[in-house]
């Protein structure tokens, strides 16, 4: 019984993180160029968690979307990275939020992590959450500095931006 319920907490997140998007693009002044952010910062974040969760079995989740556990903690994996982060880090750059913003939305994710642990929905291995935090917050400030990069239409950054979109 507890497995079916295993998904809820995963699907709220994913409301307030669909909510956050629809408002971003109702807010959005150029909505062509934050679709493209979009799609970058999912590569990025693609890039970074198949590091951390194919390679180095960082951190399991267990939302029990799926019955096979490696493709059901996958499908986790792509929530959080195809969804939940890079959604937030559209709505920081789109409403240019400054660094209290930043902190807040990480500690935001610090407590989802530390939700879904003590839900037993995700298990850290060897990552830890003060990781989460830094690196989500590092990740904010990369965003808004390869925002600007877009906008000025830096060759290289629209290259990779190109790959990173692709990937």
């Amino acid at each position: 019984m507890k497995s079916r319920l295993n998904k809820y907490p995963f699907l709220i997140v994913g409301f307030i993180h669909l909510v956050m998007l629809i408002y971003t693009f109702y807010k959005s002044s150029d909505k062509k160029k934050h679709l493209v952010l979009l799609l970058n910062f999912v590569g990025f974040a693609y890039i970074f968690d198949y590091i951390i969760v194919v390679f180095l079995n960082g951190y399991k989740y267990k939302p029990c979307f799926l019955k096979q556990n490696y493709l059901d903690n996958i499908f986790g994996a792509v929530l959080s990275q195809f969804f939940y982060v890079p959604v937030t880090a559209l709505f920081i750059t789109v409403m240019k939020f400054g660094w209290i913003s930043k902190i807040l939305f990480s500690l935001y994710f610090v407590l989802i992590e530390r939700l879904f642990v003590n839900l037993r929905i995700y298990k850290n291995k060897w990552r830890r959450t003060h990781y989460t935090f830094s690196l989500i917050l590092v990740s904010f400030y990369f965003n808004d500095k390869w925002a600007e990069q877009i906008v000025k239409r830096n060759l290289i950054i629209l290259f990779v931006s190109v790959f990173s979109f692709l990937h």
